[in-house]
């Protein structure tokens, strides 16, 4: 009824396990689902680089892009202008312009926290491991839990 997503992702991708093996990382109902493979880079600059590579092969994007259109409820994404793991707040505007483009129904709503990183999720120390800085990562963990609150009390009720 209702959907939330830190540091999204606008298409699936290759496993991050041990060795990056050549799979997807979501299964459906036991079936691999299509994923973008990773464009690995050297020397090896780290993950926002990787997928952003990656993110070049248009053919295997537009078979990995998340069908957020079909999605049945509000939606609200959160991102961290600054995230190293990958480039969420520039997925999340992708998924933003695919839910302009279908004329999405319900409401939508992307936040790009400055100075925030990938670990916005929980209020914790550290989070600057994944990008920002740590003040830039309580304030944007602080303002996202009230959000996320607000968001579902809205339209959980």
């Amino acid at each position: 009824r209702a959907v939330v997503a830190f540091a999204p992702s606008s298409v699936v991708w290759q496993s991050l396990a041990p060795g990056f093996p050549k799979t997807s990382s979501w299964v459906l109902k036991g079936e691999e689902l299509p994923f973008v493979p990773f464009a690995f880079v050297f020397p090896f600059r780290g993950l926002t680089e990787l997928h952003l590579k990656s993110l070049e092969k248009t053919e295997a994007v537009e078979k990995a892009t998340l069908q957020v259109e079909k999605i049945n409820g509000p939606i609200l994404l959160l991102s961290g202008e600054e995230d190293w793991m990958w480039p969420s707040a520039l997925m999340g505007n992708k998924i933003i312009e695919r839910l302009k483009k279908a004329s999405f129904p319900f409401p939508y709503e992307h936040i790009v926290y400055l100075q925030a990183g990938h670990g916005i999720m929980v209020i914790k120390e550290g989070a600057s491991k994944l990008g920002g800085t740590e003040e830039g990562n309580r304030r944007a963990q602080e303002d996202a839990q009230r959000r996320v609150l607000e968001f579902f009390n809205k339209y959980l009720k």
